[in-house]
């Protein structure tokens, strides 16, 4: 990332708060979409000037389409009262593109972001993010799973091969004239396609479906070029034909639905929008509704935005599309090894520190999904914390800190919401910047908790390559706020 984009950040991020818009729709909208809505208004002058601001502003994980008229749009998650306020939302510029439970996900054009956060029944408004997939071989999983064994009815009533199942994949597409997938032996194969299309200028991208008879009859125009859903597929379906059962997937007598959900045409890989995938789960439990079965949908993508706790409006859309007959599978992830997440439970009057070091082997530096801000989440309960101060340390090979900055003062926080930045001083100096910071706080409206999330930023954007660097995060309940060592 370049400076530019972090001295961006900086400046919208210390704006905010004079954003135009109700109280209302600075809580009710995230941090994202208020640096977003923030970074439009300041535009003065063409849709191509406003495009360029946004897109200058948004996170790398953010994408920003052109509406009807050329000006910057998100897709977005709205979190509503009730299912039927999801009018009000459309009326102040939502463009929904399915309902998840009390979740509606659509797309709004940035300058309509207030208006839809301030609308009559909506709690919340966050914006949607992307995620990616990593290319892995299938190697002997069905031993290591033991599903040969429940093929052979091993310890069960009965053998089991997905028979009268609908197994979805949502993913980078499908190779549909692999043998793989083609109908034989009374498996059936692949029974439905959906295309998610490319988003053109001015033209927000739509979708193609292919049934069975187009299928069959080769007449599809969809390419995988990534791979990778091909290979997903295949594990979960796959070798439907008796000649290929050595190789064949979990259930090659499921009917499989495909989605190729990342718009990326013919490119390896454009990345998933939270918004889409919802609507693609939707598709796969409406076709097997359609078909009287039960259906599990896999999801083999990685992303690490949000808290990863089932509180953001992004996972209750998913919660809420689950139910007898309806199963969402995500897959655990390829990164075990990285420094992604650290957690810590709170308490009313107690002083916390965690460390988060972003020394990281050779390897994950060079990973590019790696090349972004460091981003804490975390819930506490309502009063626990009052007070945060961000931290920088030095570290040494023997896994030693030395405390090298913080900023001059603790940040005080709200449980009804806080949106600061600041700076990370030079303990040495007092006065040179070593790294920014935004605190962000919100109650979560259904449980009441205050949800916390901190972001930091350095020169270079890139605070998971720097060597040699940790980062803590001390809070506090206390009126005092934290001390600091």
């Amino acid at each position: 990332m370049s400076l530019r984009f972090l001295l961006t950040q900086v400046a919208l991020l210390i704006a905010l708060m004079a954003t135009a818009g109700g109280a209302h729709a600075q809580t009710a909208l995230d941090l994202t979409g208020r640096t977003l809505l923030h970074s439009a208004q300041s535009a003065r002058g063409s849709a191509d000037a406003s495009m360029t601001a946004v897109r200058l502003a948004a996170p790398p994980d953010v994408r920003i389409e052109a509406d009807a008229s050329g000006q910057p749009a998100v897709d977005v998650f709205v979190r509503l009262e009730s299912a039927a306020a999801a009018s009000e939302a459309i009326a102040a510029g939502l463009v929904l593109q399915t309902m998840a439970g009390d979740v509606a996900v659509g797309r709004v054009s940035i300058a309509d972001l207030g208006a839809v956060a301030e609308a009559a029944g909506v709690r919340s408004v966050s914006v949607s993010r992307v995620t990616q997939t990593r290319l892995l071989f299938n190697d002997a999983a069905r031993a290591d799973t033991r599903v040969d064994a429940v093929y052979a009815g091993t310890g069960l009533p009965r053998a089991y091969s997905g028979t009268g199942v609908v197994v979805g994949v949502v993913d980078s597409g499908i190779d549909y004239d692999h043998p793989a997938f083609i109908p034989a032996g009374g498996n059936p194969g692949l029974v439905r396609l959906l295309e998610l299309l490319p988003n053109g200028p001015g033209q927000p991208g739509g979708q193609r479906e292919f049934t069975a008879a187009e299928i069959a009859a080769r007449t599809v125009t969809e390419i995988d070029p990534n791979g990778h859903g091909t290979h997903v597929a295949g594990t979960a379906v796959g070798g439907v034909a008796p000649s290929n059962a050595r190789y064949r997937g979990v259930a090659p007598g499921a009917e499989l639905v495909a989605v190729k959900g990342d718009r990326a045409g013919t490119a390896a890989s454009g990345g998933f929008g939270n918004a889409d995938v919802i609507a693609a789960i939707q598709y796969v439990f409406d076709y097997a509704a359609s078909r009287g079965f039960p259906a599990v949908v896999n999801l083999s993508l990685g992303g690490h935005s949000g808290p990863h706790d089932g509180t953001s409006d992004y996972e209750r859309a998913l919660d809420n599309l689950t139910g007898a007959g309806r199963i969402i599978v995500a897959s655990a992830g390829n990164e075990g090894t990285m420094t992604f997440h650290a957690g810590y439970a709170s308490a009313v009057g107690t002083v916390y520190e965690t460390i988060f070091n972003t020394t990281i082997n050779p390897v994950a530096t060079a990973d590019p999904n790696t090349n972004k801000p460091l981003e804490l989440y975390g819930y506490a309960p309502a009063g626990a914390i009052a007070f945060v101060r961000p931290k920088l340390y030095a570290t040494d090979p023997t896994g030693g800190l030395t405390l090298i900055g913080r900023p001059a003062t603790a940040t005080a926080v709200s449980a009804d919401g806080t949106n600061v930045s600041g700076t990370i001083l030079d303990l040495a100096t007092g006065q040179t910047v070593l790294a920014t910071f935004t605190v962000t706080t919100a109650r979560d409206p259904n449980t009441g908790d205050t949800g916390l999330q901190v972001a930091f930023g350095s020169a270079n954007n890139d605070l998971t390559a720097a060597a040699n660097r940790a980062f803590g995060l001390e809070t506090s309940g206390s009126a005092g706020g934290p001390g600091g060592r």
